[in-house]
């Protein structure tokens, strides 16, 4: 109900059932990702003079985000760090099992990687360094190699890549998914090659069963169980935007704490960058460092906290305990957590992606390129971001809406369990934008 198979259209079938795809786009993106980083290490030390430093926050940044919503997870089936792990197994693949223990914690695991990926970023001042941004990309890309060589499959991907994970969170509220059509396969599959693969594929990546796949965190869209099933069992969905959150059949607290976390980072991180950050540091005589770490803390408590009250609130209407109730809105907040990102980095795409055509002109005398700069007032650029800000908290009240009113029969209990939330959710939404507001100024 409320989605349409695009694989019925001839174009988009026969492209996924390509043994090409997504091979071609891997092929192309690997050379690309390793002439980046060679810039990224010998390029110059000056952000806005180096051109890979440029592309990633000008550019990989807000695509990674904004294509979120587009194209789920299929980010992580091009990813050139991903690409070289599955090749690092022709020179060795022990494929050991993946240990339970980290299987069954991954989504803990990957919530403390991925808020320490954003306290690396502003604690080094990553932004500001090329050479840091290069460390951060080549110890992803050693891990993956190594974990690759050693455990089965795509482990790593699939359970601890920080980066994987963000947008696996964020490809939640995707308007695509990658399904199976579980009465075909409970009444005419008992091979599984969609786990197992053929001569001709390999199996699923992730190592997952295509019927019990029931969100986009555990599916890369790279196609391989479509290649694999003999049954054309696997349906690539159009969806409504959110569908998957407000039909969750089981609840994760801990991607709830990451989803309400981020805001907060990045709001340690916008207060980082005001003159009021400075002057409670030097007041106090802190180092830089601890100073940052608290503040950066103090962000992700404070709007977990300000969750977890809605939530010890809103329960007592909607008849359910504070810990799932945390959990089912707290993941709600994934609309509103990437408009919040999106529109943060929109500003570095409108600031620095400028850059780019500059530095073409500048180094190759191409005067063209210096028309292709299209340049906004800090007005204009706080008018997108607040716009995508309250997009972003329009499309989490809908989805709580829609939570709230399945939680309860009663519909005045409904609104009653609902407006913490909103309140919550508003709060956060105001200070981004303020924040945001701040610094563009």
């Amino acid at each position: 109900e409320g989605k349409i198979n695009l694989m019925r259209l001839e174009q988009v079938g026969n492209t996924v059932r390509s043994p090409l795809f997504p091979a071609v786009l891997q092929s192309a993106l690997a050379p690309f990702f390793f002439i980046l980083l060679g810039l990224l290490f010998l390029g110059p030390v000056d952000p806005l003079q180096n051109p890979a430093s440029l592309m990633c926050w000008a550019i990989g940044w807000p695509a990674l985000i904004g294509m979120a919503i587009v194209w789920a997870r299929h980010w992580c089936a091009l990813c050139p760090m991903g690409t070289m792990g599955h090749l690092s197994k022709k020179i060795l693949a022990l494929e050991k099992p993946f240990p339970s223990f980290l299987k069954n914690r991954s989504e803990i695991v990957v919530t403390a990687a991925v808020l320490t990926i954003l306290w690396l970023e502003i604690i080094t001042n990553m932004r500001q360094s090329p050479l840091n941004l290069g460390i951060l990309l080549l110890a992803v890309t050693i891990l993956s190699v190594a974990f690759s060589m050693v455990f089965e499959r795509q482990s790593w991907c699939r359970y601890l890549c920080p980066l994987g994970g963000m947008t696996g969170l964020m490809a939640k509220a995707s308007i695509l998914e990658l399904r199976a059509d579980r009465n075909v396969c409970s009444s005419k599959c008992g091979t599984h090659e969609c786990y197992e693969g053929t001569d001709k594929t390999m199996g699923c990546p992730f190592g997952q069963l295509a019927p019990t796949v029931h969100s986009n965190l555990e599916c890369k869209l790279c196609g391989m169980c479509v290649k694999s099933c003999p049954h054309g069992a696997i349906n690539l969905n159009l969806r409504i935007p959110g569908k998957e959150l407000v039909e969750m059949e089981r609840t994760s607290s801990a991607m709830a704490f990451l989803s309400v976390a981020i805001p907060g980072a990045l709001l340690a991180e916008l207060a980082y960058q005001t003159p009021a950050y400075s002057a409670v540091r030097d007041s106090y005589g802190l180092p830089n460092a601890v100073a940052l770490t608290i503040l950066f803390l103090s962000g992700i408590i404070g709007t977990n906290l300000l969750v977890l009250l809605a939530a010890f609130v809103s329960k007592w209407f909607l008849k359910d305990s504070t810990q799932h109730n945390y959990a089912i809105f707290g993941v709600a907040l994934i609309p509103l957590t990437l408009a919040s990102l999106l529109a943060h980095h929109i500003y570095y795409f409108i600031t620095l992606g400028v850059q780019l055509p500059v530095l073409v002109s500048q180094n190759f005398d191409l005067a063209i390129f210096q028309d292709l700069v299209i340049k906004l007032s800090p007005n204009t650029t706080l008018l997108v971001q607040t716009i995508i800000v309250i997009v972003g908290l329009a499309w989490t009240a809908l989805i709580m809406m829609s939570m709230a009113k399945s939680s309860v029969r009663s519909r005045i209990s409904a609104v009653l369990g609902l407006g913490p939330h909103l309140a919550a959710s508003a709060i956060i939404a105001v200070l981004v934008v303020q924040s945001i507001g701040s610094t563009v100024h």
